[in-house]
């Protein structure tokens, strides 16, 4: 619980704190809701709570509760979208307290546990996951965000906080990308290794975010430079490799996705500084990935 207290009163100050008190009372509210037991607190929690559960109606469940009530809106939208296809089956929601109930992926790994060591089959599986997403009937796009104005922070953040003059040239970067976009999706938005997970003999994804947008956005959000890996000076080489094998894949234009990378680091980097955090890593791995 300790990233989740800091993250929680970090961002969200007073009203985090007094969510955090509630928490106890919330959990056991919905637990007589929705008949859980044996209520397991996940150990990596940062910005939800997160716990798996045993439900008397579905089994293995997971909940999930959050501060942000339109993180949990958004997430729920995305949710109904997909319907399971390639995606955790959502079995209940509670609005009054931002919370829904998922069923739990077992065996529940991330494509964590087999990369870097396994590469290919991290593509292969992380591929597959993507064009299940996509495949599923698009509706009304009316209904959920647009990447463009995920991309409107790189003008709200305090250019001050990040090197000089790299917001200038991401927001070139990016304006050249929306303009030459192509076939747009409603994609889960934030597909990296943590959000893919072994259930069954299938992998699906979890935590969408639901957003529009084209595939190639979505895959830029892929983990092409594992944490372990950061200080081999092959960074550039690896970077190039994957990209080339992930977009051989789906049938994308490789430069495309490298320059998507480069604007998703840096997006990554706006939204530390916004959450009052330091964006350091989002940096490093900009300045690794593209030679600096």
């Amino acid at each position: 619980m300790n990233e989740l207290e800091k993250n929680i009163t970090n961002l969200f100050k007073e009203q985090g704190k007094r969510w955090l008190n509630k928490l106890p009372e919330i959990i056991q509210v919905l637990a007589d809701k929705w008949q859980l037991t044996q209520i397991q607190p996940v150990d990596n929690m940062s910005w939800n709570y997160v716990a798996k559960a045993i439900s008397n109606v579905h089994g293995l469940v997971v909940v999930k509760i959050s501060c942000d009530k339109k993180l949990i809106h958004d997430e729920l939208k995305a949710l109904n979208h997909f319907n399971g296809h390639g995606m955790v089956k959502l079995f209940a929601h509670d609005t009054q307290h931002n919370a829904i109930l998922l069923k739990q992926a077992i065996p529940g790994k991330s494509l964590c546990s087999i990369y870097p060591d396994k590469v290919q089959d991290v593509i292969d599986n992380y591929s597959a996951v993507v064009k299940c997403l996509i495949s599923v009937q698009q509706q009304n796009h009316d209904d959920f965000k647009h990447i463009s104005d995920w991309l409107k922070a790189f003008d709200r953040v305090d250019k001050n906080k990040l090197p000089d003059g790299l917001i200038e040239k991401i927001i070139l970067l990016k304006n050249e990308l929306l303009a030459s976009r192509g076939k747009e999706f409603i994609l889960h938005g934030d597909l990296h290794h943590e959000n893919i997970l072994s259930d069954g003999n299938n992998w699906i994804a979890i935590d969408p975010k639901g957003i529009v947008g084209e595939v190639v956005f979505e895959a830029a959000c892929f983990n092409f430079i594992d944490r372990t890996e950061i200080n081999n000076p092959n960074v550039p080489e690896l970077f190039e490799l994957r990209t080339k094998l992930l977009s051989e894949k789906l049938g994308l234009d490789s430069e495309r996705l490298k320059n998507w990378v480069l604007v998703r680091l840096i997006l990554g980097a706006c939204w530390m500084v916004e959450d009052n955090g330091n964006p350091k890593d989002f940096i490093r791995l900009y300045n690794a990935v593209s030679g600096k």
